[in-house]
Formats: C-alpha cells, sequence, structure tokens
C-alpha cells in the first residue's frame, strides 16, 4: 500500500522497515530527534537500550546531546554505538532540512530520510572509512 505523499508515519514506516530487515533492525534503535522520543521498533526494543545505557553509562549522554543538536539543525542522522548498535535520529518536523526542494510533500522528503539513513546501517560500506570519502552517502 502506497503512503500519502503529504503525511508521514514514522511509527508505521518503523514497522515496515523491520518487516523487511529483521536481521539488520535487531540492533538499530529509532528516535524521533524533534520530539526527543525513543520509538519503539520491537518489544525489547527499550529493555534493551536500557541494557545498553546502563553498560556503557557515556552512551545515554552522547545520544542526548546529539538529538539536541540534531533538532537544532533541523536534520537527521545516524548515531554508531557500541559493537552493532545504531541510533537513528529522524527529524519529523515540517520544518526539516530537505534534500528534494522545499515544494515535495512532506511524507516524501521524511521517507527519503529515513531511507537514507538506514542505508548508512544495513550496507556493508554505510559508515564513513579509508575507501572513499563519499562512498557511505552513496549506499
Amino acid at each position: 500500500m502506497m503512503q500519502d505523499p503529504n503525511k508521514f508515519d514514522y511509527a508505521e514506516a518503523i514497522t515496515g522497515i523491520c518487516r523487511d530487515f529483521p536481521q539488520e533492525t535487531r540492533r538499530i534503535f529509532f528516535y524521533d530527534s524533534k520530539t526527543r522520543e525513543h520509538m519503539p521498533s520491537r518489544p525489547d526494543a527499550d529493555l534493551h537500550m536500557r541494557s545498553l545505557f546502563s553498560v556503557h553509562p557515556y552512551l545515554e549522554k552522547t545520544l542526548h546531546q546529539r538529538m539536541e543538536k540534531f533538532a537544532a539543525e533541523k536534520n537527521s542522522a545516524v548515531m554508531y554505538g557500541p559493537g552493532d548498535e545504531h541510533f537513528i535520529m529522524l527529524y519529523t518536523g515540517d520544518d526539516a532540512i530537505s534534500m528534494l526542494g522545499k515544494n515535495a510533500p512532506i511524507g516524501q522528503k521524511l521517507s527519503f530520510v529515513l531511507d537514507h539513513e538506514i542505508g548508512h546501517a544495513v550496507t556493508a560500506y554505510g559508515r564513513a572509512s579509508a575507501h572513499s570519502k563519499t562512498l557511505h552517502e552513496c549506499c
């Protein structure tokens, strides 16, 4: 079913991503940097995240600092945690930075950005590396 390009439902988008990429998303945590809320992607996500924060105390503080930064910039990003954990921070406001231009519908803009950030987390070269200065952005 095609999503309305004028609307965006982050929870619905996460459900679809987790259904389509079950192995890759088991260690991805989703946040709305506009509301600064964790968007649970599976039943054990909150428990797993609290466990990570207790083992790595700096992680929660760093995550919140980065979320504040991206919220102020109206931007989205991925933060890499210990091991294979990824924290996707999607800014969901209508005033988000748009790579598609200001006339593109909000649903299309946010879907594009979420797909882009997921690419960083689920592709082999999604992280910046010595391979290339731009490969991670293309993946």
